[in-house]
């Protein structure tokens, strides 16, 4: 379970990673600007400032998945969509909240910044949301059809009834 949950995050990690090129270059064509992958390109800044907090999302990430699947509880679709959900809303919070609260200096200042973190995530939801829900999909995907190591139960199933050993 700890294995599969270190997968997803590093799973989230590049879907996040995609999110972000992808918002960027995509805001990028829609200004008519060139595609320069350059120092003096804003867009590549922020992307190279965006892509450090991916691994803010994979903890979320992954810690999400083993609170999704305690006690070896396999949620329903809806679960893992609800998951997606949370850890694009829980992620964007935490990176855009930080971002925006390290200069707050009273309650003023936090709850604007919370509003500004919230705006953030409306405004990036267009690309993070299905990006994540998708990424999920096809983690789960690949999850449910990956070989599993059978245990010794199953193991002695497999053996004769003459070598059969009870445990």
């Amino acid at each position: 379970m700890i294995r599969t949950s270190i997968y997803f995050a590093l799973w989230t990690i590049a879907c996040m990673a995609v999110a972000i090129i992808g918002f960027f270059l995509i805001s990028d064509v829609i200004d008519g600007e060139k595609i320069v992958f350059s120092d003096e390109n804003p867009s590549i800044r922020a992307i190279g400032f965006l892509l450090m907090f991916s691994p803010v999302a994979g903890i979320v990430a992954g810690l999400l998945w083993l609170l999704f699947h305690r006690r070896a509880h396999q949620p329903a679709w809806w679960g893992y969509v609800v998951l997606a959900l949370l850890v694009v809303l829980i992620s964007h919070t935490l990176v855009f909240g930080a971002i925006t609260f390290t200069g707050a200096d009273d309650l003023t200042d936090t709850l604007m910044g919370l509003v500004g973190a919230l705006t953030m995530i409306v405004v990036h939801g267009w690309l993070s949301v299905p990006v994540a829900v998708i990424g999920t999909a096809l983690f789960v995907g690949w999850n449910r059809r990956r070989p599993r190591p059978r245990s010794e139960e199953h193991t002695s199933e497999l053996q004769s009834r003459l070598h059969l050993v009870c445990r």
